[in-house]
């Protein structure tokens, strides 16, 4: 884990080739080779399917050619990155797809060799893979469904997810007991959250105005409807953070009365708001709930 401040590679300007970072697609792209190598680690990705969404103009993707995948998948929603990705990586095997990573997703299949199947249906794409781990310099203004997709949404959960984002959000996600927000808690129920890094915005180009952090997602076994009851949860949970949480939930179809029982059971104060439980709490609350005690 590091702190990474101004970037020494002022050569790298040049090298955009006429490609502009779009501002309404919220475009910065992560230059530092160093950075860019702390991001995809040491160890071989020769075992490892990837998919890399929003890949930009490639320097991550070169990284992570370095560390031999046994298939890489490049996700990129802007249309004229395409070409470029395939003039850069025209000698690799990798496969592109014109595509919003929201409309794609990943099911389990057997791979041969270094294929995949891959379906492009109508209204979404489908990768084919028996596991994976995902990377990418995602979009500021859309990092929360870009998580909750591949923690919740993808048929296929990646076995890693690594993901460069906003600070402020990162911290959020990292929170702990007493300061957790609805995102800190999915994240958490679902993964193993760590920092790798925080990134100053000498880094990009062109410079985000706030500092940036990458973070790794390993997730684990939980059952995926089991978590999205629990996230339901929590959401009606904070649906009025100033509320106490017990308002919140009567609100919310549940009974105060068996409410309050269940406080008592769990030894939390009827004064208690959302923020101020720990994810076991939460996990806890939930059995209590379902099992109507």
């Amino acid at each position: 884990m590091g702190k990474i401040g101004p970037s020494i590679h002022k050569r790298n300007l040049s090298l955009m080739n006429g490609i502009k970072a779009k501002k309404h697609l919220w475009q910065n792209f992560l230059k530092n080779t160093r950075i860019l190598e702390m991001i995809v680690g040491n160890a071989p990705l020769n075992e490892t399917h990837v998919i890399e969404v929003w890949p930009g103009p490639g320097d991550l993707t070169a990284e992570i050619l370095k560390r031999r995948p046994k298939t890489l998948h490049l996700i990129e929603l802007d249309q004229d990155m395409i070409p470029l990705l395939e003039n850069r990586f025209s000698g690799s095997t990798l496969e592109i797809y014109h595509q919003d990573v929201l409309h794609m997703d990943v099911e389990s299949g057997d791979s041969v060799g270094q294929n995949t199947w891959i379906e492009v249906l109508i209204d979404v794409t489908k990768i084919y893979l028996p596991s994976y781990h995902v990377y990418g310099n995602i979009p500021y203004y859309i990092t929360s469904p870009i998580l909750h997709h591949f923690l919740y949404d993808v048929s296929l959960v990646p076995d890693c997810a690594i993901f460069t984002m906003q600070k402020e959000v990162a911290d959020r996600i990292l929170a702990r007991d007493g300061s957790h927000s609805v995102l800190s808690l999915a994240c958490q129920l679902v993964s193993h959250v760590e920092k790798i890094c925080d990134i100053s915005p000498n880094n990009f180009i062109p410079a985000p105005k706030v500092w940036s952090t990458c973070l790794r997602f390993t997730t684990n076994k939980v059952d995926r409807n089991e978590a999205n009851n629990i996230l339901s949860l929590i959401k009606k949970g904070f649906s009025q953070k100033r509320k106490k949480l017990i308002t919140n939930l009567s609100q919310n179809g549940y009974d105060k009365v068996v409410l309050g029982l269940l406080f008592e059971k769990l030894w939390l104060s009827e004064n208690i708001r959302a923020e101020e439980l720990s994810l076991d709490n939460w996990v806890h609350l939930h059995e209590w709930l379902r099992k109507g005690n």
